[in-house]
C-alpha cells in the first residue's frame, strides 16, 4: 500500500488544459472537441466499469491484513499512527478507520484520505466495542488487526506478529508488548523521546519464538487474529461499551473454543501517554462497576465455566460459537427471513411464525449450515410441545431444578444455561418448568448454553 497518491485532476481540469492548447490552432478546434468528447466518454465508461467491478468484488476477502483503527477525537494521534503504518508495513494491508462520532476535525481528515484508507463514521457515540464491530464488519483481510489509534507501529511489527499467529493453529489471538499497557505486555523502555523509539524498536523486533507465551487476557494496544477465528467467535458484546470487560468477554469466548491467547514479546509497539477520551470514560469507577456487574450477570463464575468445560468436554480448537447456542429456537438476521435451528442447521421457515424469534448477527446466522425448509405450523407445534409440565421432560423443554440451575433438554442430553442473562437472551424466560435433579440426572450433560453478544447495530 503506497503512502502517497499522485494528484488526480478532475476531468474538467483536464478538459480546460486541452482547450487552452487548442486556442492556438483555431483550424483544429473541431477535431480537438471530438477528441475531448471521446476522452470524456471513455473516462465515464471506465468509471462505471470500475464502480461495477468494485461492487462485485466488495465481499471478496483478500490475502492480507485488515487493520482496524477505532477512533474518537485525537486526530493528531491518528495521523501519526497512520504515517507509522504506511512507513513501517511491508505486507499487504487495508486500513479501516471507524470514527465514533468525533467532535473534532477527525471526519474531515478522513475524507481527505479517501482512496488511501476505508472509513466509516458513526452518527452517535456508541462506544469502543461498537466501533470495533463496525470495523470487523467492513474487514476483508484473511487476518485482522485491532490497533489503538494512539500507537506508533515499528519496523517488522506485522511480519513478526503474523509469524507468531501462523506458527500454531491453536493460537487464536496474538498481542504485542508496549511501553504503556496493563499486565505482562508492558515492558520497560530506555528512551525518553519518541524520536529515539525507532532505534530501540529496530533492535528489539528480532523474530524469536522463545519469547512467545500464552496468557489469559490480551490488552487493547495491538491484537491480531485470523478471519476464521473472528467468524468462529463472532462480534464483541456492545453492552460493555468502552470497558475493558469487552476484551475480557471476547477472550473468554475464544478460550471456550479451545483457542489460546499469545503475547508476542518479540514485537514492540509504542503507545502515547495520552489516553483517548473513550478510554478515560471507560475507566471511570462508575463505568467499571456497571460493566463488572454485567460481566457477572452474563457469566456468573466465568472461569469456573472455563475449567468445567475443559475438564468435562475438552478444549478442542475448531469449535464455533454456535456449539454454545441452543437448538430448537427460531432466529432471524437482517431481513424478514426466519429460521428454525435444529440438529446443527438452520431451516428456512415457510409461512408466518407466531413464536418468539431471536435476532442474531449475519455472521452468526451464516455459521449454521442451511437445512431443508419447514412449515411455520410445524415449528409452532414443536415449540408448544416443549411446554409440557407432566410426565417425561419433553425435548426442547427449559426447566429449573431445586438447586436453582436452569437446563434445556435437547434429545437425550441436557444443557445448563450459563446465567439468567442467557435464559433471557434466548427467549426462554416465560417457558421454565420446575423439575428435579433426579429427573435431570437421567440425561447426559453436554456443552452449556451461553448468551449471544448484544449488538445494537444489526447491519452486521
Amino acid at each position: 500500500m503506497t503512502r502517497h497518491r499522485r494528484p488526480v485532476l478532475h476531468k474538467t481540469q483536464r478538459a480546460g488544459a486541452r482547450t487552452s492548447n487548442s486556442t492556438h490552432q483555431l483550424s483544429g478546434k473541431g477535431k480537438v472537441d471530438r477528441r475531448q468528447d471521446r476522452f470524456d466518454h471513455g473516462y465515464s465508461l471506465g468509471y462505471v466499469r470500475g464502480f461495477q467491478a468494485g461492487q462485485e468484488r466488495y465481499g471478496t476477502p483478500f490475502d492480507g491484513t485488515s487493520i482496524i483503527l477505532p477512533v474518537y477525537n485525537q486526530r493528531n494521534q491518528l495521523e501519526q499512527c497512520l504515517d507509522s503504518i504506511f512507513s513501517n508495513t511491508d505486507r499487504p494491508i487495508e486500513v479501516i478507520v471507524v470514527d465514533d462520532a468525533s467532535t473534532d476535525d477527525t471526519l474531515a481528515y478522513l475524507q481527505r484520505l479517501s482512496g488511501q484508507i476505508r472509513y466509516h463514521s458513526h452518527e452517535t457515540n456508541r462506544g469502543l466495542a461498537s466501533a470495533i464491530n463496525t470495523g470487523l464488519m467492513m474487514s476483508k483481510g484473511s487476518t485482522i488487526c485491532i490497533l489503538n489509534s494512539d500507537t506508533l507501529v515499528t519496523p517488522n511489527w506485522l511480519s513478526g506478529m503474523l509469524n507468531c499467529l501462523h506458527s500454531n493453529i491453536e493460537f487464536g489471538m496474538v498481542g504485542s508488548v508496549s511501553n504503556r499497557v496493563d499486565g505482562e505486555q508492558q515492558i520497560p523502555v530506555p528512551y525518553e523521546h519518541v524520536q529515539d523509539m525507532y532505534d530501540f524498536a529496530a533492535e528489539y523486533n528480532i523474530p524469536d519464538a522463545s519469547r512467545w507465551h500464552s496468557t489469559d487476557r490480551l490488552f487493547h494496544v495491538c491484537r491480531l487474529m485470523r478471519r476464521s477465528t473472528f467468524e468462529a467467535n463472532g462480534y464483541f458484546d456492545e453492552r460493555f461499551e468502552n470497558s475493558g470487560f469487552a476484551d475480557e468477554d471476547y477472550h473468554l469466548r475464544m478460550r471456550l473454543l479451545g483457542l489460546k491467547l499469545i503475547v508476542s514479546r518479540d514485537v514492540f509497539i509504542h503507545r502515547s501517554f495520552q489516553a483517548s477520551l473513550q478510554e478515560q470514560d471507560g475507566h471511570t469507577q462508575s463505568s467499571q462497576d456497571k460493566h463488572a456487574a454485567f460481566f457477572q450477570e452474563k457469566w456468573g463464575n466465568a472461569y469456573d465455566w472455563l475449567q468445567r468445560i475443559r475438564t468435562q468436554h475438552g478444549m478442542l480448537a475448531g469449535r464455533q460459537c454456535q456449539a454454545f447456542y441452543p437448538s430448537q429456537v427460531a432466529v432471524t438476521g437482517l431481513n424478514d427471513a426466519n429460521y428454525w435451528i435444529e440438529n446443527g442447521a438452520k431451516r428456512p421457515v415457510q409461512g408466518e411464525l407466531r413464536i418468539p424469534i431471536v435476532r442474531v448477527s449475519q455472521l452468526e446466522l451464516r455459521g449454521w449450515p442451511t437445512g431443508v425448509p419447514i412449515e411455520a405450523a410445524a415449528v409452532a407445534e414443536k415449540w408448544s410441545k416443549q411446554h409440557a409440565t407432566e410426565g417425561k421432560i419433553p425435548d426442547g423443554a427449559v426447566f429449573k431444578t431445586e438447586l436453582g440451575k436452569y437446563y434445556r433438554r435437547e434429545g437425550e442430553a441436557c444443557r445448563e444455561l450459563v446465567s439468567d442473562h442467557a435464559l433471557n437472551r434466548w427467549g426462554f424466560t416465560d417457558k421454565v418448568a420446575i423439575r428435579t435433579e433426579q429427573e435431570r440426572s437421567n440425561l447426559t450433560e453436554q456443552l452449556p448454553i451461553m448468551a449471544h453478544p448484544v449488538i445494537h447495530s444489526y447491519h452486521i
